[in-house]
């Protein structure tokens, strides 16, 4: 135990930052099954469903090793804000329509951020923590998104239930817009910090 807590005050403080926004964005973050689920409101024959979803998919990975190349020349941390905004928008017009023609482009669009954010995140850590630390940076990142999983799903679906279907994607959006808007204060604080050494 002692050494459990040796390690983890080792790690810098902006790694705790960091892991509070990926807490704050994971919490309006819910199970992908909702959206199915409110694909179907649509109208759509349900044998569709697992084809809409493929685009995201497809999207995602065709993706994932260009945007990783950006992410080394640009910054993971301008790509993290893109991909935030970007699923804040996309929540929040899944919460707005209900066209099947709008989900297929915002699928799309949800497999963009996918990819903008996925491999992003996971760089930051290696970037963040150092090299005999990476174990214990990478385990409390994914037992950060673990724990917050469950809530936000729990939270998304008391509002589908007791609001209506369009409140857990509101919500959603106003969680990943306060993660973009914390992670731009992450990145101005960083810049602080390095002009002032």
């Amino acid at each position: 135990m002692i050494f459990i807590l040796f390690h983890l005050k080792q790690l810098p403080r902006k790694f705790y930052f960091f892991l509070a926004i990926i807490f704050v964005f994971t919490l309006g973050n819910s199970a992908d099954a909702l959206l199915l689920v409110k694909t179907t409101e649509t109208g759509i024959n349900k044998a569709y469903i697992p084809f809409v979803y493929m685009i995201f998919n497809v999207v995602s990975v065709f993706l994932a090793i260009p945007i990783g190349k950006i992410s080394d020349r640009i910054g993971r941390e301008t790509l993290i804000i893109v991909g935030f905004l970007l699923y804040a928008i996309v929540y929040f017009l899944f919460g707005r329509f209900n066209s099947i023609n709008i989900f297929v482009l915002l699928f799309i669009l949800y497999g963009v951020y996918s990819a903008l954010t996925d491999t992003s995140q996971k760089a930051m850590i290696s970037d963040i923590v150092s090299k005999d630390l990476k174990g214990t940076g990478f385990g409390l990142y994914h037992a950060v998104l673990g724990i917050t999983l469950l809530p936000a799903s729990l939270i998304a679906g008391l509002l589908y239930d007791k609001v209506n279907s369009n409140a857990p994607f509101y919500f959603g959006s106003a969680m990943a817009l306060t993660a973009t808007i914390l992670m731009i204060v992450f990145v101005i604080s960083e810049k602080r910090k390095n002009h002032a050494v």
